[in-house]
């Protein structure tokens, strides 16, 4: 019996060139928003960032993990999740700091 995890994951497709280029991809888009994170954190000011933006990256990561889950794409899965983790928390200092 397969665990859980596995059948979450494994969409029993083939690899393509495209798809490992995807999977590159969604490593960088997973830690795109996190030195945003960082420098607001380290004490950056949050003034000219747009709470509507960060918002919506949210929305649409959020939107983004439930597909992954749903087609079983572990690259997805994983950069919307930090996608959504980042944007929360870029919200989260931007209304801290207001």
């Amino acid at each position: 019996m397969r665990s859980l995890f596995h059948r979450l994951l494994d969409n029993g497709r083939h690899k393509h060139f495209i798809d490992y280029l995807a999977e590159v991809n969604s490593g960088v888009s997973a830690i795109a928003l996190f030195p945003q994170l960082f420098s607001l954190i380290g004490g950056q000011p949050s003034v000219g960032l747009s709470p509507l933006s960060f918002f919506l990256i949210a929305l649409n990561s959020v939107v983004w993990l439930i597909y992954g889950i749903h087609r079983r794409t572990p690259p997805l899965i994983i950069s919307s999740s930090f996608n959504a983790l980042a944007s929360i928390g870029i919200l989260t200092m931007i209304f801290i700091r207001v």
